[in-house]
């Protein structure tokens, strides 16, 4: 089932949106963070945490897009 905000809110309420700057600053840091992590030898690299980065940047990449 798709999250529309009308669902997650309510009706006739208008969720604002979330700053661009923001959303772009957030997805910045979580791709070096996992650059980082993916730096790390395959055996030794924490699988959990990148899926959870990679969660975080599609996400954060589809904040605005949960119109009613």
């Amino acid at each position: 089932m798709r999250k529309t905000n009308e669902r997650l809110y309510g009706k006739d309420v208008e969720v604002p949106k979330v700053p661009e700057y923001v959303v772009m600053r957030k997805i910045e840091l979580l791709n070096d963070n996992l650059d980082s992590i993916m730096e790390t030898k395959g055996i030794d690299r924490d699988r959990k945490q990148c899926k959870e980065i990679k969660d975080s940047i599609e996400f954060w990449s589809h904040i605005n897009d949960k119109d009613s």
